[in-house]
């Protein structure tokens, strides 16, 4: 996309049978099941926290207004209920973590939360102070949150992850279940997404009219894909129309000049995960 582009920078054993189980579970899940079961009677919360500026020393992040809209239409398309925060201090954003994380979740199928914010290497900011991704989903662990046991549990960080820029290389183209089944266990941080704007240690790439690459290709990518393609394939397009599509425009400063970005995913999703049609 030939338009100018900002950075989020700163400032730029044991094995267990499926019969076996230590700890009472809430969620009545088939272990065998190939797809999460997405026909509870809600989607599910979406929380979007959304950073323009802060009462720190880091510069206002113009074009976050477009993602939060962009981003906040494409999930009620998906029926999820949105919810938007502008400008959270840290202890306001623990407030809502903490609240979201003790309400009741049986009735839904997935939990979303996505920040866009200024960010380093292990940290992401809230308006006042900085604190580490992990924060946002440690809170829905299975031994945390037992309401979201086994449902999917996705995160979205459009922040950068440190200082460095992607020069890009060059390449040739060519043109339900038993309710009388026993128990089983699962780890607590089972079923989690997580994907970052950037790889580690990179910086993540804004436009100030147009929004961030990363948020203007998830929606773009959930608009066209989300009714018949897994979440993780879609992502893995979501990289793809990244890395190719976008490119930094800063001729006044060549080492930020035709910069690409790629975005990385941790996830510890069990199962393919397919936003039916509700």
């Amino acid at each position: 996309m030939d338009q100018e582009t900002e950075t989020d920078a700163l400032n730029f054993s044991s094995i267990t049978g499926y019969g076996e189980s230590t700890n009472s579970c809430l969620t009545i899940l088939d272990p065998y099941a190939d797809t999460y079961d997405m026909n509870h009677y809600r989607r599910g919360t979406a929380i979007i926290f959304s950073h323009l500026e802060y009462d720190i020393d880091l510069m206002k992040r113009e074009g976050t207004a477009k993602d939060e809209k962009d981003l906040e239409k494409v999930l009620k398309l998906l029926k999820f209920d949105v919810t938007i925060y502008n400008d959270l201090k840290y202890e306001a954003i623990y407030e809502v973590i903490h609240t979201l994380s003790k309400s009741d979740h049986s009735d839904v199928d997935c939990l979303l939360i996505a920040v866009m914010t200024h960010g380093d290497r292990g940290k992401i900011y809230a308006r006042d102070r900085w604190y580490p991704p992990n924060f946002l989903w440690n809170s829905f662990s299975g031994d945390k949150c037992p309401g979201l046991v086994g449902k999917p549990k996705l995160f979205f960080v459009q922040a950068c992850r440190g200082n460095q820029t992607d020069n890009g290389t060059r390449i040739r183209s060519r043109i339900q279940c038993d309710a009388q089944a026993s128990g089983y266990t699962i780890p607590v941080m089972a079923d989690i997404l997580v994907m970052y704007s950037c790889y580690d240690g990179y910086l993540s790439w804004r436009c100030p009219h147009s929004g961030s690459w990363f948020i203007q290709s998830l929606c773009e990518e959930l608009r066209l894909r989300s009714r018949d393609t897994d979440l993780l394939t879609l992502l893995t397009f979501l990289n793809r129309r990244m890395a190719i599509s976008y490119k930094s425009i800063s001729p006044n400063r060549k080492e930020m000049h035709e910069k690409k970005q790629i975005g990385t995913i941790v996830s510890t999703l069990t199962r393919l995960l397919y936003f039916y049609p509700k």
